[in-house]
């Protein structure tokens, strides 16, 4: 049971890790004219991807214990 419990720990954390990563390119808007550069960070945006990638490592720390661990 706990074997099961730990894959399912894996795949979500690596599925919300991918989720957190593809969704950070939207945290940043950039907007270069000529040798201006305006740059401009969400960041509630940034918490939240954040908080996505502490998620995702603690699901994955913990499924990797579960299936270690006899």
């Amino acid at each position: 049971m706990s074997k099961n419990i730990a894959l399912v720990l894996l795949v979500l954390g690596i599925g919300i890790g991918i989720y957190a990563y593809t969704n950070s390119e939207e945290d940043r808007a950039t907007l270069e004219i000529g040798g201006f550069k305006l740059s401009a960070e969400d960041k509630e945006a940034t918490r939240k991807t954040t908080m996505l990638y502490v998620l995702a490592g603690v699901c994955v720390l913990v499924g990797g214990v579960l299936l270690v661990r006899k």
